[in-house]
């Protein structure tokens, strides 16, 4: 299987703004997470292309020499390479749902509607909403990726998986989350953070710059370094 965990290293030549508070909360209202409970369970090794799902059902594919996906403000436009689509980002006042799906041995970059911007490592599934209508942002993460997150105090930007939940207004950080993997980790490279897991309550710690927290879900148990 083929993985290449380079990410880390891109996000020190990044300039960090703004910590990021790391925290475990009650489920978020219902939204992002009962459609990745509902949505079909496709994983990224099922084909050999980047490709994006469409809430329509549409799918896009990136060919090698195409730079990312990119989505406008309203997340009506979205841009393949040179490539533009036009899709529906609100239905009934509510966002629809993408989903970008990264297979083994590939990697690529994805500018969300507010101007976030995610790198995502080979065999990712990332979640998300067209266009963010509502008082917060959120994203579904599998695999591994960073976050460059376009600084709003007034909408917290919010990235969930199985074990964590990240709350950031404004930073860079590196969030792994494989399914398969043993371990869900996060990496800080600057700020200040408050980490805890749904299983560990009672082992929540702040973190300090170059620390790397950790948690093994099958001893239960918190690593740091």
């Amino acid at each position: 299987k083929f993985r290449r965990r380079v990410l880390i290293g891109a996000a020190a030549c990044l300039a960090i703004s703004i910590g990021l508070t790391f925290f475990y909360r009650q489920p978020a209202t219902p939204g992002i997470e009962d459609f990745v409970k509902s949505a079909p369970d496709i994983r990224p090794n099922e084909g050999d292309q980047v490709t994006i799902v469409l809430g329509q059902g549409k799918n896009l594919t990136l060919d090698e020499d195409q730079a990312g996906v990119a989505y406008s403000e309203t997340g009506t436009d979205v841009r393949v390479g040179n490539q533009t689509v036009k899709q529906e980002a609100l239905r009934d006042n509510k966002a629809t749902y993408n989903t970008i799906l990264v297979p083994y041995g590939k990697r690529t970059d994805l500018k969300l509607s507010d101007g976030t911007v995610v790198w995502l490592n080979s065999g990712t599934r990332l979640v998300y909403p067209a266009v963010f209508n509502e008082d917060n942002r959120e994203v579904y993460l599998e695999g591994e990726a960073i976050f460059d997150v376009a600084h709003n105090p007034e909408k917290p930007f919010r990235v969930l998986s199985e074990h964590q939940r990240i709350e950031v207004l404004g930073t860079v950080f590196n969030v792994s989350s494989y399914p398969e993997d043993v371990e869900t980790s996060t990496v800080l490279k600057s700020g200040s953070v408050r980490v805890s897991y749904s299983a560990k309550k009672d082992a929540a710690m702040w973190m300090t710059p170059g620390m790397r927290s950790a948690f093994n879900a099958r001893t239960q148990k918190v690593y740091t370094q």
